[in-house]
């Protein structure tokens, strides 16, 4: 597999969190579980790694980090 850009991941980055704060601005803060803690549960991982693999923020890429931007880029698509 082709690592992505970090234009690529970038942009996935900014349209979830745009997502995020529409979603916030319209439920208010009890608003349930967020699209990054929502991809890091399918990839057991925290909010926070799934962040940092968006942020280009990881030196090896290994499939699970695949399977996070996989799964991100399917979650915009949707929304």
């Amino acid at each position: 597999m082709i690592k992505p850009t970090p234009q690529q991941l970038q942009a996935i980055y900014d349209a979830i969190k745009q997502i995020n704060l529409e979603r916030v601005q319209t439920y208010g803060r009890n608003a349930g579980k967020g699209p990054f803690v929502t991809i890091g549960e399918k990839c057991f991982m925290t909010q926070e790694q799934v962040k940092n693999i968006l942020r280009n923020r990881v030196a090896n890429w290994k499939p699970q980090h695949f399977k996070v931007y996989n799964l991100a880029k399917r979650y915009v698509k949707i929304c």
